[in-house]
């Protein structure tokens, strides 16, 4: 089972990619990780990203 944390996760990062924040090289542009991290911990505050 997964946790609601990591379906979270996984529904932001799929938002960016369907809202452009990947390179064509594949990779997730520089502030990508932090915008995710920012969406989650208003979802989920405390939990943040390690």
């Amino acid at each position: 089972m997964v946790c609601l944390e990591v379906e979270a996760f996984l529904d932001i990062l799929i938002e960016a990619v369907n809202n452009g924040q990947r390179c064509d090289n594949g990779q997730f542009k520089a502030h990508t990780l932090r915008m995710a991290e920012t969406k989650l911990e208003e979802k989920f505050p405390g939990c943040g990203i390690k």
